[in-house]
């Protein structure tokens, strides 16, 4: 049985345009409710689940940062965070590619993104209708499998979801 935690990034500061500079979707940071609402869900989660064995997150500046505050809460080194830029504007089908190559020794894997790709990703596990991920949105799944290569087909049980 392996255990997967899909969280949406916290709410992040909107673009700012100034006379020369435009920051980019990438950079945003997180927003100060954003910072709040992360090490919230962080305690909860982290009384819920005990403990992870690997945090994979997108690569954009407020994934990171969500993903090192609930890094903080497990007590793992934020170095740790593997991150992977391919979750950034990604389809569901890039979720399932990055979790069928998380090696089986691993058995609880938080992974962290972006919408539209996580709620579609959510959706597609097919195990509770969930219209949308809210930013910092928590969804978990129990998996019938020992080998993450078996994502795709395995079958998936809800496990809970949470929103700030």
């Amino acid at each position: 049985m392996k255990e997967l935690i899909i969280i949406r990034h916290a709410k992040s500061k909107d673009a700012m345009y100034g006379a020369s500079t435009i920051m980019s979707d990438f950079a945003r940071e997180l927003h100060e409710k954003g910072v709040h609402d992360a090490k919230e869900m962080a305690n909860k989660i982290a009384k819920k689940v005990g403990s992870v064995d690997l945090l994979i997150a997108s690569s954009a500046i407020r994934t990171v940062s969500t993903a090192k505050i609930f890094a903080d809460e497990f007590q793992i080194d934020p170095a740790k965070i593997q991150p992977e830029p391919s979750l950034y504007n990604s389809s569901s089908a890039t979720y399932y590619t990055v979790l069928s190559q998380v090696n089986d020794s691993v058995d609880t894997v938080i992974i962290f993104g972006h919408n539209p790709g996580i709620t579609h990703f959510v959706q597609s596990l097919d195990v509770a209708a969930i219209d949308a991920m809210p930013t910092c949105g928590v969804f978990a799944v129990k998996l019938h499998t020992g080998h993450w290569k078996e994502i795709n087909d395995c079958k998936k049980d809800f496990w809970f979801f949470k929103a700030p």
